[in-house]
């Protein structure tokens, strides 16, 4: 079987993890092209990674002709369009989270990946964690009885990219951050996302706030799935002890546990610092068997055409909560999620 003609859309911090991966841990890809204005940023990673060709448009790349695959790591609003200009061109897409800004945005992916018979997959790399699967299989095969409550933490030691800051146009760390953590309700609640009440504050980084002042650096957002399960979010970027990501899931008949702070090194004893366990430090280690495995699925239903375990109107969903939420903390009232 031949290789899968893969490129990379995007050179930067995502975009290196995932053009990583492609070149070194998946097989049966050849990861032909970057793509990303910024060339330097772009030749670099080309030499790192030994990749081809290197494009500063994706029409310029497209026009070189040969692809069968696109993964997309670019600023959020720029999802949208290239997402319908790869579908068009018979080039199935991995689309980084979130998926778009708008639902509108959201709607037209989806509609241009059916109507040229593409996949999209969304990048929840908690749906590939073995932890969080395997959690996900017990609530449902009813091992702590029925879901009542899920409890999802997202935080992380430092703060994004400056373009996914503002909430006007990137959706802030409710999008960037959050986006995982409804995905992951949603998930093990196997039930959509109909309410949410949002709070939140500048705790961390008042100077980001004056650059933009919807933003937010901690936020909190309790609601109600379609089910009735009730849920509860916490995000923070920065924490200052390292990356944390976690779940509580609260059943009729037990509870269970997903994640840990904990890195898995050893437990370190001593008279003047106590009992100490090194955390987790980056995203990138946390979940670098799950960035792995979501390019493995991906590669696989790109050529099989079957669809992949989390797609756009997964997406979709999760995007829709994010918008309920900011639209909450703006005005300070509950909100229904949109359909």
């Amino acid at each position: 079987m031949s290789q899968l003609r893969v490129m990379l859309l995007g050179a930067g911090r995502v975009g290196r993890v995932h053009g990583t991966l492609l070149a070194a841990e998946v097989g049966g890809v050849e990861l032909a092209a970057v793509v990303d204005p910024v060339q330097k940023q772009a030749t670099a990673l080309a030499e790192e990674l030994e990749i081809p060709q290197v494009f500063d448009r994706l029409e310029t790349a497209l026009s070189a002709g040969g692809f069968d695959a696109a993964v997309i790591t670019t600023p959020t609003w720029t999802h949208c369009s290239l997402m319908t200009v790869l579908a068009r061109a018979g080039v199935h897409v991995f689309c980084e989270k979130p998926m778009a800004c708008t639902l509108a945005e959201a709607d037209a992916m989806l509609e241009a990946a059916e109507q040229n018979g593409v996949i999209c997959q969304i990048g929840f790399m908690r749906r590939f964690d073995e932890e969080f699967c395997e959690a996900a299989a017990r609530v449902e095969a009813g091992a702590v009885g029925s879901l009542m409550v899920a409890k999802s933490t997202g935080r992380g030691p430092g703060l994004p990219p400056e373009w996914a800051l503002d909430p006007e146009r990137s959706l802030g760390m409710l999008g960037e951050v959050g986006s995982h953590d409804f995905d992951a309700v949603r998930w093990m609640a196997a039930s959509p996302i109909e309410l949410v009440y949002a709070v939140g504050g500048v705790h961390q980084c008042p100077e980001v706030a004056q650059r933009y002042p919807e933003f937010r650096d901690t936020v909190v957002v309790v609601g109600e799935c379609g089910n009735g399960t009730e849920f509860a979010i916490d995000i923070a970027c920065p924490v200052q002890y390292g990356y944390d990501a976690r779940m509580e899931l609260l059943g009729t008949k037990g509870m269970l546990l997903a994640g840990d702070v904990k890195n898995g090194g050893p437990t370190q004893v001593s008279a003047d610092e106590g009992v100490t366990v090194a955390p987790h430090r980056s995203w990138r280690t946390r979940f670098a068997r799950a960035y792995r495995d979501e390019l493995v699925h991906f590669v696989t239903c790109a050529r099989s055409g079957a669809a992949p375990r989390v797609g756009g109107a997964e997406g979709r969903e999760a995007l829709a909560a994010v918008l309920a939420a900011l639209e909450s903390l703006r005005r300070g009232v509950p909100v229904r999620v949109q359909k």
